[in-house]
């Protein structure tokens, strides 16, 4: 319910619309381990709504983040189990961890 209010109003055609989580994955990002994956590039999720939780303390890594190309923003954890949802349309990417290590479970919601 708390999805479906943030992002439909009471109008949108979308407001009474069933949502389901139809893919969950775990992502680690990580500047330690040479080969490890640090970033990703921009991208689109072909998501209704997409989201990543914070699994890793912001002390544990340094760098990372979800940037958002259009608006020019990146959002970074400021605790672990903070929650980054948006429209999978949006082109965003994984900003590259420079330090440590940065784990997130990603989801996306059709």
């Amino acid at each position: 319910p708390a999805l479906r209010a943030a992002f439909f109003g009471a109008g949108d055609p979308g407001a009474g619309a069933a949502l389901e989580i139809n893919d969950l994955f775990y992502v680690r990002y990580d500047a330690d381990t040479e080969g490890a994956q640090r970033q990703l590039e921009a991208h689109r999720d072909g998501s209704l709504l997409s989201f990543s939780i914070a699994m890793s303390s912001p002390g544990d890594f340094a760098g990372g983040g979800t940037r958002f190309i259009g608006a020019g923003r990146v959002l970074r954890p400021e605790a672990a189990g903070d929650l980054v949802a948006h429209s999978g349309k949006v082109l965003h990417a994984g900003e590259a961890v420079t330090a440590g290590g940065r784990g997130i479970p990603v989801g996306f919601v059709a």
